[in-house]
């Protein structure tokens, strides 16, 4: 018999409302305030926001609304440019990155991980994604194993 620890079970059942929720919906019908894991995450080696570097990483792209916004994640803290400007969101302290085609944003946790999240440009739920994905990340990374398990949620809800 399958015999599981309380984390897993905890774990297990996290997932129960994600696996029921997704079928209830067509393929271009998601609820407005969700954002789906289309493709990743995928092992990376360099962040391109960055410019030139070796830095690993897991990439993960979601669908939000009919637009596509990149979630990159690496187990490094990396030390903050002089040129990002930063702000509050939603209890978070996140680093705009100047960009001209999107808009990017930096994570440092104090748990040693960094994240960057790149949108659209205009993209007007920029703090809600990023609240809803760290909440949820952070959840799911306390039941990783491996360092190649990378917790991307694979359900984002917005509080809009």
């Amino acid at each position: 018999m399958l015999q599981l620890n309380r984390k897993e079970i905890i774990f297990l059942i996290s997932l129960f409302p994600a696996v029921c929720f997704v079928p209830l919906y067509g393929e271009n019908q998601l609820p407005a305030d969700i954002a789906i894991l289309e493709k990743g995450p995928a092992g990376i080696e360099g962040i391109e926001l960055l410019g030139p570097n070796t830095i690993p990483g897991f990439m993960g792209i979601y669908r939000f609304d009919d637009q596509s916004l990149t979630v990159v994640y690496t187990e490094y803290s990396l030390p903050v440019s002089g040129k990002w400007k930063k702000t509050k969101c939603s209890g978070y302290i996140i680093y705009r990155i100047p960009q001209d085609a999107f808009t990017a944003w930096y994570y440092s946790d104090k748990k040693g991980y960094s994240l960057f999240f790149e949108f659209p440009f205009g993209f007007r739920y920029s703090c809600e994604f990023i609240k809803g994905f760290i909440d949820k990340f952070n959840i799911f990374l306390g039941f990783v194993k491996y360092k190649t398990d990378i917790p991307f949620p694979a359900i984002v809800q917005l509080k809009l």
